[in-house]
């Protein structure tokens, strides 16, 4: 996690990456991912954003980082929720972590998380062993339309990120989902973490 603005959890290297987002750099250097499988497209637009099916609209890698570089109010999902969880809380495999969100306006809003490690060559290896699924109304967001970011932060430790931002949202309820998959026991470079999968649920209700 990015130290700066909000204290670094030490043993907690990604869940609630708030905090990354709070301090974007200028410029994202969007990467491929081999390891992840591409899924089911989405209907896309003219400029590449995407609807899928009743839920908002995906913004394309590069809108997004438009998006990102020019909205300085934009806020993430966990920032908004009515629910928080401490750090022991955040790292049981296994587990559902639900947020509920209430919005009454049109507005762009990401969905995030990532993974950071003590090296490169760390965060690449853990990541042969990490899966990262999104989901809108449980149809899967197409790989092609997260951007991801991968850089050193401030405190030295090297992060892989991936945002997925949304706008026009419809009136109603939204259910949006992360799974974070850890096909083996993987090391960060200063803890454990075992295999399993981490749930994150966010119920966005535009009023």
């Amino acid at each position: 996690m990015n130290r700066s603005r909000f204290p670094l959890v030490p043993l907690i290297p990604f869940f609630l990456f708030v905090i990354l987002a709070c301090s974007l750099p200028t410029s994202l250097p969007s990467i491929q991912i081999p390891s992840l499988q591409t899924r089911a497209a989405a209907s896309a637009t003219a400029s590449g954003d995407s609807k899928i099916g009743k839920g908002p609209i995906v913004a394309s890698p590069q809108t997004a980082q438009d998006i990102l570089e020019k909205d300085s109010n934009i806020q993430i999902l966990e920032q908004l929720a009515k629910e928080s969880y401490n750090t022991d809380d955040l790292s049981q495999a296994g587990k559902t972590y639900t947020f509920t969100i209430t919005i009454n306006k049109e507005q762009n809003l990401v969905m995030l998380n990532g993974w950071c490690a003590t090296t490169q060559e760390i965060l690449r290896d853990n990541f042969k062993n990490i899966k990262m699924e999104f989901s809108i109304n449980g149809t899967p967001i197409d790989d092609n339309l997260i951007l991801v970011s991968e850089r050193e932060d401030n405190g030295g430790l090297f992060c892989r990120s991936f945002f997925v931002v949304m706008y026009g949202w419809p009136k109603g309820k939204t259910e949006l989902q992360v799974a974070v998959t850890f096909d083996t026991k993987i090391n960060d470079g200063m803890g454990d973490y075992p295999k399993g999968t981490h749930y994150y649920k966010y119920i966005v209700t535009y009023q």
